[in-house]
């Protein structure tokens, strides 16, 4: 069971899990900043405005976040498909060029089987949903 902690809020609530959180505390300083200070405007926004462009569905509903500077991606899905409200961040990682490999393939298979087996839960402080 993977657990998600709530990073933004906004339009759309961003809930990430602790992959997430190490692979940004992984990044230079100044791309992290710039990097959540743009996720923070598409969470006011609301992901919805934003897709086809930064939030790019890939397949089985599973979606990528990126911003055209950065090959930084994080990639995960709605909550509930239909208000698209609450998005959660499953993995992220550095891309090695445009295309996808095998490998951002397998990531992208591995967080929709965490989706389609509901195998994560929302963690509020010390309460669990």
């Amino acid at each position: 069971m993977v657990e998600v902690t709530e990073a933004i809020g906004g339009a759309t609530e961003l809930w990430l899990s602790d992959k997430v959180w190490r692979e940004l505390k992984r990044l230079d300083s100044t791309v992290k900043g710039r990097f959540l200070k743009q996720l923070k405007r598409c969470c006011d926004g609301g992901f919805v405005n934003y897709e086809g462009m930064l939030v790019v569905c890939e397949w089985s509903e599973v979606y990528r976040i990126g911003f055209g500077w950065s090959l930084f991606r994080i990639i995960g899905f709605y909550e509930d498909g239909t208000n698209k409200t609450r998005f959660i961040g499953m993995d992220a990682y550095l891309k090695h060029g445009q295309k996808l490999s095998a490998a951002d393939r397998d990531r992208i298979n591995a967080t929709a089987a965490i989706k389609k087996n509901r195998a994560w839960r929302k963690v509020v402080g010390n309460e669990q949903s």
